[in-house]
């Protein structure tokens, strides 16, 4: 009975349509706050900090975000790379464990939004984990809107996004589920190898600019306002 339905992201947008849940749904992404994507950006240093390749992953650690596998993938990678892991979860300790004695990861816990965002512009690439799972994915959005690329396992979001990211080749559909999960990791690490030296040389793939300017919640009001008008629009 809705006049009008939106989903957060265009592939979600066209599976609600596949399964005649509506017959057009507007993609009307999620954003950031204006003010605050300025206030991260302005605080961020005019060029990059010396160092080693820092990536930077968050989110809840529960299995269907892939912390787990996304760690081992690391491990595996042997990248000379500083990790920061953000946000908490049933899976800590063991996230813990798996990295116990590697040098350069760290978990910072928990940190407001605005905190976030601030380590997200400061890291050289954020990594996202999910596969076939988010609606949208929303931290490599706010990534690309604050100028750092992505490590994206999910094609989907990969797609969304247009550019400024490493994707890492999913696995073979065919194989078990056990192999699908070694093939997804060990592609994993084999793109942060690859991400990691794109870094050092200063080579790493650039967010789409298009990306970031859609990205700003002024934007997805307007885009929002112009659904709202539209069906008031109708006879």
């Amino acid at each position: 009975g809705a006049s009008a339905v939106t989903a957060p992201s265009t592939h979600f947008a066209r599976r609600l349509e596949q399964h005649d849940v509506f017959p057009q749904v507007d993609v009307i992404w999620n954003g950031i706050d204006d003010d605050l994507r300025a206030q991260t950006l302005a605080a961020r240093p005019a060029t990059r900090e010396p160092g080693r390749p820092r990536f930077v992953w968050l989110g809840r650690m529960s299995p269907e975000k892939r912390l787990l596998p996304f760690l081992e993938a690391f491990v595996a990678s042997g990248v000379d790379a500083d990790l920061e892991i953000i946000g908490g979860g049933a899976q800590r300790a063991a996230a813990e464990k798996v990295v116990r004695g590697v040098d350069g990861v760290r978990f910072a816990g928990r940190l407001t939004y605005a905190q976030t965002l601030e380590r997200i512009a400061a890291a050289d690439a954020l990594v996202q984990t999910s596969i076939g799972f988010e609606t949208q994915g929303m931290t490599p959005f706010e990534a690309a809107t604050l100028g750092t690329p992505s490590v994206i396992c999910d094609p989907d979001i990969g797609a969304e996004l247009g550019g400024g990211l490493w994707a890492v080749p999913d696995a073979d559909p065919g194989a078990s589920s056990r192999d699908i999960e070694v093939q997804r990791v060990t592609a994993l690490a084999e793109t942060l190898r690859r991400a990691a030296s794109d870094i050092a040389a200063g080579t790493a793939p650039v967010p789409v600019p298009e990306v970031a300017e859609a990205f700003r919640q002024s934007s997805r009001t307007a885009a929002m306002i112009a659904v709202y008008e539209r069906v008031l629009a109708r006879p």
